[in-house]
């Protein structure tokens, strides 16, 4: 069998409302309205989310188009604080990568492949 993407991911978080808005405003992730579940999307992947009291932080990438100076700006633009990066992704030929958290302390990887 040969898996070609992956459809779905559901993420436990704290806050759906917070959540949404910070995935939507700081990614441009749609929101999904009529969903049974609280659920962005981007390209044919969605993230849905799932109201927990108690989880263990998870770990995400995405690969971004913008280049490296536009997308740190467009973090602090949002107020969101940059842990680590950006840095030369050294398994990754041409490619650098910054590492935030979410609301929830899911840490996300931001991958941008220099041309």
């Amino acid at each position: 069998m040969k898996v070609k993407r992956f459809e779905a991911i559901t993420i436990p978080v704290s806050n759906i409302q917070r959540s949404l808005r910070f995935y939507h405003e700081v990614f441009d992730m749609t929101v999904i309205e009529n969903s049974d579940q609280p659920t962005v999307h981007f390209g044919h992947q969605k993230i849905i989310f799932e109201l927990s009291n108690t989880f263990k932080p998870m770990t995400l990438s995405f690969v971004v188009s913008d280049p490296m100076p536009a997308m740190e700006n467009h973090l602090k633009n949002y107020f969101v604080t940059i842990l680590n990066g950006p840095i030369d992704k050294s398994d990754v030929k041409n490619a650098q990568s910054i590492t935030i958290s979410d609301p929830d302390n899911h840490i996300i990887e931001l991958i941008s492949y220099q041309k």
